[in-house]
């Protein structure tokens, strides 16, 4: 990973040497099948998460959207959250937006909707 992007995710390159220090220790611990550890320590680690992913959110809609590469809305369909049961709720239910059977033409303009 680039220093731009570091500074644009994590704004701090610590923070992602941290971030990956954590990981591993997660995966260390479903590794070794410790699922009280591996439970605990993910807990710990999505503590915060709205702090975490601060930066982002601010550059999506700083550049992003003002740039018109995704609508207002487009925003909205990303929820943070610091709970492991809502994460779980959110990631099984249905997309609240109808998702087309044809892929969209990727052209690198600005979607009509986007302003």
């Amino acid at each position: 990973m680039t220093a731009e992007r570091r500074r644009v995710y994590f704004q701090r390159p610590d923070r992602c040497r941290e971030s990956h220090a954590e990981h591993e220790r997660i995966f260390d611990a479903i590794a070794r099948r410790n699922a009280v550890q591996a439970m605990d320590l993910m807990d710990a680690h999505l503590k915060g998460v709205e702090s975490y992913w601060q930066g982002l959110l601010d550059w999506l809609q700083e550049h992003v959207l003002s740039e018109g590469a995704i609508a207002p809305q487009d925003l909205k369909l990303m929820t943070l959250t610091d709970d492991p049961e809502e994460a779980a709720e959110m990631a099984t239910r249905p997309l609240p937006i109808r998702v087309s059977d044809r892929p969209r033409e990727q052209t690198g303009e600005p979607k009509a909707d986007a302003r």
